[in-house]
């Protein structure tokens, strides 16, 4: 007989004789263990469980089983030491989160899981929310919707300094110099713990977020929209913009997704200014903004980068559009690719800035490329 004196962190396994504490049993696949019981919080019947929890070998076959044994524990399971639970999440950490997600999503139709699963595996829980809400999402019509929005304008012309990172890499904040833009490439299931922005910003939208990650991006605008001054997308993947990809045939996808993306902002917050992203190119910006059919505020210009750009040509090519444009991928003096501080050459952007104002552009977005 196998003697188990208790579970440890390291998921050991000690064979010495116990000379205090109760002793159990139990059966696992006609194998007989006992361990010595010697925390009379946690109830025998909850580490029976874990026992046999933490003894099955993970498969895409038993994974739905391992779930709803945990689920079993019920309320007792907040009863586990934090090493217990976490050794309980490292055994499911063999799989995506993406997998586990669906998994519950599935069990959820018939079992209330959630509760055990945001003690053991928070990621999976909150991943499967939003798969269900990403399904609803997609079968919304804002055909109404749409005739209910007004144009939101930039009253005054602004500034934003940011990264070409995730927000949560993010090291300077544009503030006191002018607002900070955030990029949101992805969303984790903590993202209330992490996305901690400083005064007004501006948000951009990275193409490569999930449809997964679209119920936690509304929150975050519904409970930032008084810091938020304008939200600017998509900016991402090469086959996201018109510049890179050339095949106008992909566009109408592309709208699709982002078209609908704009709708449910605005649903949120719709004194928000939402520009859309163009790239500066006669070849393909016309056929790029006719295949995107909600009436965005404006457009954010990406492909001018440089302090030496002809400004005023640029802004009277967007003039058939009838719409503000901003400026929103200045990185020609981005600080640390330059290696100087930004008050070093606050002068040169304070300069280039009223090229790019008196050229009739609403703002400009300056960023630092990693």
């Amino acid at each position: 007989m196998k003697k188990i004196i208790s579970l440890i962190v390291t998921g050991a396994v000690l064979t010495a004789a116990p000379i205090w504490g109760n002793v159990k049993q139990f059966k696992i696949k006609g194998v007989e263990y006992s361990y010595t019981d010697y925390d009379e919080i946690v109830l025998p019947e909850v580490k029976l469980k874990l026992y046999k929890l933490l003894s099955m070998k993970l498969t895409d076959d038993n994974l739905e089983e391992f779930l709803l044994m945990a689920n079993s524990m019920g309320n007792e399971i907040s009863k586990l030491k934090p090493a217990e639970k976490r050794l309980i999440a490292k055994a499911l950490r063999k799989f995506p989160m993406r997998k586990v997600s669906l998994v519950v999503d599935k069990l959820s139709k018939d079992v209330n899981i959630d509760s055990v699963l945001q003690e053991i595996a928070p990621k999976g829980c909150w991943l499967g929310k939003q798969a269900k809400f990403s399904r609803e999402w997609k079968k919304r019509d804002y055909a109404n919707f749409s005739k209910t929005l007004k144009p939101v304008p930039i009253r005054k012309f602004f500034t934003a300094y940011g990264e070409w990172v995730n927000y949560d890499k993010q090291q300077f904040a544009g503030y006191p110099f002018g607002c900070t833009q955030y990029l949101i490439r992805e969303l984790d299931w903590d993202w209330e713990k992490t996305f901690n922005p400083v005064g007004n910003f501006v948000l951009t939208v990275d193409y490569n977020l999930s449809n997964f990650e679209v119920s936690a991006l509304l929150k975050l605008i519904g409970k930032y929209k008084n810091q938020i001054k304008l939200i600017v997308l998509p900016w991402g993947k090469f086959e996201m913009n018109n510049y890179d990809n050339r095949e106008v045939k992909t566009y109408q996808e592309v709208a699709r997704y982002i078209d609908r993306l704009f709708y449910s902002m605005k649903e949120v917050a719709p004194d928000i200014p939402v520009y859309l992203t163009v790239c500066f190119t006669a070849q393909t910006m016309n056929a790029w903004i006719k295949a995107f059919k909600a009436p965005y505020d404006g457009y954010a210009v990406w492909n001018i980068c440089t302090t030496t750009a002809n400004f005023k040509k640029v802004y009277r090519r967007f003039g058939q559009y009838s719409k503000p444009v901003i400026i929103s991928g200045m990185f020609g003096y981005a600080p640390y690719k330059e290696k100087k501080s930004w008050y070093k050459v606050l002068p040169t952007i304070s300069e280039t800035n009223k090229k790019i104002e008196q050229a009739g552009f609403k703002g400009a977005i300056w960023i630092n490329l990693d």
